[in-house]
């Protein structure tokens, strides 16, 4: 006679009911990873084969340049700001002690020219007699 325990089937064990949860979960990770796979080669190929103005490349590199231009230009005139004030104090310095220089040299000129203006004007002119021009002339026709 058989024992009892030899026919009968034994249950599952509980390391063996893990194993199989195990397993199950193991191919649902890889079908994931090979779906995830499989969309970003079709997105790879939809870049490649896409053009560059169009889709939302063109509008973001458009926003981007606009506010790196923006960015540039107040960084700019930040910068700027002090060296142009200080070049337009500069520039008014110059132009006030130039007023000066030339209220000055108008001034000179004026008394110089005035001087000889008065000495000719005080002196008659010079005729044909005085100046030396002696004999004769032509008769006219």
């Amino acid at each position: 006679m058989a024992s009892p325990s030899i026919t009968k089937i034994p249950p599952q064990l509980p390391s063996q009911e893990a194993d199989a949860e195990k397993s199950a979960a193991e191919v649902r990770r890889i079908n994931a990873e090979r779906r995830k796979i499989v969309l970003e080669a079709l997105e790879i190929r939809q870049r490649v084969n896409a053009r560059w103005y169009q889709g939302r490349f063109f509008l973001q590199a458009t926003v981007g340049a606009i506010v790196a231009s923006a960015l540039l230009a107040a960084w700019l005139i930040t910068y700027m700001q002090p060296i142009l004030n200080r070049k337009q104090e500069i520039a008014l310095q110059w132009t006030l002690g130039l007023r000066q220089a030339n209220k000055t040299l108008v001034a000179v000129r004026s008394k110089v020219l005035d001087g000889q203006y008065a000495s000719i004007a005080c002196c008659p002119p010079v005729g044909e007699e005085e100046a030396g021009s002696g004999g004769d002339q032509p008769a006219k026709e």
